[in-house]
């Protein structure tokens, strides 16, 4: 293949696949390849070859935050938030980021075989279902420092519970916790007012500098 015809394979991988199709395979794009009519036949192989030596992965996609192009919303958090991650540790003022997430409850439907020399423990491939739960984590970054809590739901009460944890038992020492999280509708102090009487919210709500990250941005990973 010349490096006319390669020039256009190249193309072809770095736009959008064929309608139906999420994402470009070696054999759809030697498929696509030879229905443009740039060649009357190619392999597959050959295709792979020249998408390795030009370092693309086309079937391949990794999220990422791509910001809109004008939008003054999205560059102030942006920067509010990047001032906190410059701030030093300060055990008075500790950065945490806090996020949530659902799970699956997942119980066997066989009974696993044991670990055997050589062999990991095995599990069937089938499970049952046994509803779900919600991963409340708050961590932060400069010490390692994480704290985990498994509840039924995620409701402002549910928020509101956690966050009573984290000021009173976790961080009782601190003046505020620098708080880091998205803009999901129960993240916010006003939640303890759904919870706790005006008096104990205030409280709460007083131990608490607010930074908003705008959604999609991804503060803490479950694994």
């Amino acid at each position: 293949m010349n490096g006319h015809l390669e020039a256009h394979l190249i193309a072809l991988c770095c736009g959008k696949p064929p309608a139906g199709q999420e994402r470009w395979s070696v054999r759809l794009l030697a498929h696509s390849f030879i229905q443009l009519c740039y060649v009357d036949q190619i392999s597959h192989k050959t295709v792979w070859m020249i998408v390795k030596s030009n370092q693309l992965k086309p079937w391949l996609k990794e999220q990422w935050c791509i910001p809109p192009k004008v939008n003054a919303e999205f560059v102030y958090h942006m920067e509010d938030v990047l001032e906190v991650y410059t701030r030093p540790h300060n055990p008075c003022f500790p950065q945490v980021c806090l996020d949530e997430a659902s799970s699956c409850l997942l119980a066997d439907t066989r009974e696993p075989l044991p670990l055997k020399p050589g062999e990991p423990k095995r599990e069937d491939a089938e499970y049952k279902r046994e509803g779900t739960c919600s991963l409340f984590l708050a961590c932060e970054p400069l010490t390692g420092k994480r704290v985990v809590q498994v509840r039924a739901r995620r409701t402002k009460a549910d928020w509101a519970l956690f966050m009573r944890d984290l000021i009173d038992i976790h961080y009782a020492q601190a003046e505020k916790i620098v708080l880091v999280l998205d803009t999901l509708n129960t993240h916010t102090p006003s939640s303890f007012y759904e919870v706790f009487d005006p008096a104990e919210a205030w409280r709460l709500s007083q131990k608490l500098e607010v930074h908003y990250a705008r959604h999609p941005w991804k503060l803490v990973e479950y694994g």
